[in-house]
């Protein structure tokens, strides 16, 4: 995990750890991104990498819980 700089100071996740934290393969997770299912964040030195925060990960997965219901 790491820190998007800035004033939010968000807590980020590569592709590969964020997907692993949802229990999906790397390939659904950036599909699921490309399909708008889930938001990409730049960060590092430059914004070079692209992850998914903590943030977007939580509510991701409440959403598919109160969708299962």
């Amino acid at each position: 995990m790491n820190t998007c700089p800035g004033p939010h100071q968000q807590l980020v996740y590569n592709y590969e750890q964020a997907a692993a934290q949802i229990s999906i393969s790397e390939r659904t997770l950036r599909q699921m991104i490309v399909n708008g299912e889930l938001r990409s964040i730049g960060y590092g030195e430059g914004r070079r990498r692209r992850g998914v925060t903590h943030e977007a990960l939580v509510a991701w997965v409440g959403a598919r819980e109160i969708a299962e219901q």
